[in-house]
């Protein structure tokens, strides 16, 4: 099926739901002509956005455990930030995806 959206907004945002289906069927209530990512931080710690966006950034840390995000600043981070920034430049757009966790 192709959907064209023309130009209208799409919609990624945390939602208080834990169970998926549910989810969905409420952005398809309030949102149903546009396309709709919801986010179930409340079902697990990596629904975040900063968890689920950040995690090919040079020297991120996600702890499972503490269920934070940091930056571990304690190396260089050159090597990376070079390999981070040709793949942009390559645009090579699978580098930045993310992983099914």
């Amino acid at each position: 099926m192709t959907r064209n959206f023309n130009c209208i907004a799409t919609g990624i945002g945390s939602l208080p739901n834990v169970d998926p289906e549910k989810a969905v069927a409420l952005s398809l209530n309030y949102v149903m002509e546009a396309p709709f990512w919801p986010q179930l931080p409340q079902r697990d710690f990596r629904e975040h956005m900063d968890v689920q966006y950040s995690e090919t950034l040079p020297g991120v840390v996600v702890d499972d455990v503490k269920k934070r995000v940091f930056f571990d600043t304690a190396r260089d981070l050159t090597p990376a930030l070079e390999k981070f920034f040709e793949r942009y430049l390559e645009k090579d757009y699978g580098f930045f995806r993310m992983t099914g966790e």
